[in-house]
């Protein structure tokens, strides 16, 4: 039987500038390795996501705020980055000796479903879901 928990949420919010990129990977780092969290297996991809998710937002956009949710519930951890911009994100095929346009690539293989949703009164936020199963109760070796 799969222990029962709700579903965990952390939000903060960054200037838009090249230093969000790493404070944004270690905000995440933190809160997946928390016992709240329990993502631990997931820090590397997820840090791999946002980097690519506001980095784009930081490149691309001229949006100064950019708001990060981390939600963990039974099935994995979803990450969305929220800026003002209403530019939405375009998946490129870069040549092999193109410097860049390669994010949302990673995003498509490292996320198992992400999406861009436009907001009404302004801007969008970019998420992406990795799965990450919870221990089950009684999953001990030898345990029947």
């Amino acid at each position: 039987m799969t222990i029962a928990t709700k579903p965990v949420t952390a939000e903060t919010r960054f200037p838009s500038s090249p230093e969000a990129v790493g404070l944004v990977r270690r905000f995440a780092a933190s809160m997946l390795s928390s016992d709240e969290f329990d993502a631990r297996q997931a820090v590397d991809v997820v840090e791999l996501l946002l980097s690519e998710l506001v980095t784009n937002v930081v490149r691309h956009t001229q949006t100064d705020l950019i708001i990060v949710v981390l939600l963990r519930d039974a099935v994995g951890v979803r990450v969305a980055v929220r800026d003002s911009s209403d530019a939405v994100p375009v998946r490129r095929t870069p040549d092999s000796d193109d410097d860049g346009g390669r994010g949302l690539l990673l995003v498509d293989a490292l996320a198992d479903e992400w999406c861009v949703e436009k907001h009404p009164e302004g801007g969008k936020t970019v998420w992406a879901v990795v799965s990450v199963q919870r221990p089950v109760q009684g999953d001990v070796e030898g345990s029947q």
